[in-house]
């Protein structure tokens, strides 16, 4: 094989163990996370909810389910968001928290719902739900992002409201189908330069 030869096909090789590396980072969690509002209210005082639903291929250890608000504007108070139910199981006011452990419930997924009180005189056109499934270590295993959208809320009309899911989750499938395309595009030019040898000796 040519010197070029060789240097295009390590380019290429090095190009692949990036891609794979990239790719078995993002799918060893292998987790399937839905965030989805379940009973919303843009009312003063009254609660918005919010459905978490987690489906992992296996259970580590020490895992924990992290759920923060953010508001815009930005409010000083926006108000806790919480935990108030978890695998089905009513959380009681003193064990309201933004976290959960990640355990499974009896279907072997995590479910849980969270929930927000409206603060009072408050105008905002969004709220934005961050969930973060983080291990031990406190490293991100998984992210998922709930936007809902008021834009009469703020003149004081009629609520709207729609949810933007969160996209990272199909990054993984457009890395491992580079990486595919990657391996067959080495393939290919290992097997020309092959022949190309072949027919060289013969």
């Amino acid at each position: 094989m040519r010197p070029e030869g060789r240097e295009r096909c390590c380019r290429c090789l090095l190009l692949l163990v990036v891609c794979l590396c990239v790719c078995a980072s993002s799918a060893a969690s292998g987790m399937s996370v839905l965030l989805s509002p379940l009973d919303w209210s843009w009312e003063a005082g009254e609660a918005s909810t919010a459905q978490v639903s987690i489906s992992p291929e296996s259970w580590g250890a020490d895992g924990t389910v992290r759920v923060t608000l953010s508001t815009d504007p930005e409010l000083e108070d926006p108000g806790r968001l919480v935990f108030t139910s978890v695998n089905g199981k009513k959380m009681t006011i003193r064990n309201q928290k933004d976290t959960a452990a990640l355990v499974p419930g009896e279907d072997g997924a995590f479910t849980g719902i969270v929930s927000w009180f409206v603060p009072e005189n408050a105008h905002m056109s969004t709220v934005r739900i961050d969930l973060d499934v983080e291990d031990g270590e406190g490293r991100v295993l998984a992210h998922e992002t709930l936007t809902m959208r008021s834009e009469a809320n703020a003149a004081g009309g009629e609520a709207e409201k729609s949810s933007i899911p969160d996209i990272s989750r199909y990054i993984r499938y457009v890395l491992i189908a580079a990486a595919v395309i990657w391996a067959l595009a080495l393939f290919r030019i290992l097997l020309n330069r092959k022949h190309e040898k072949a027919g060289k000796e013969s």
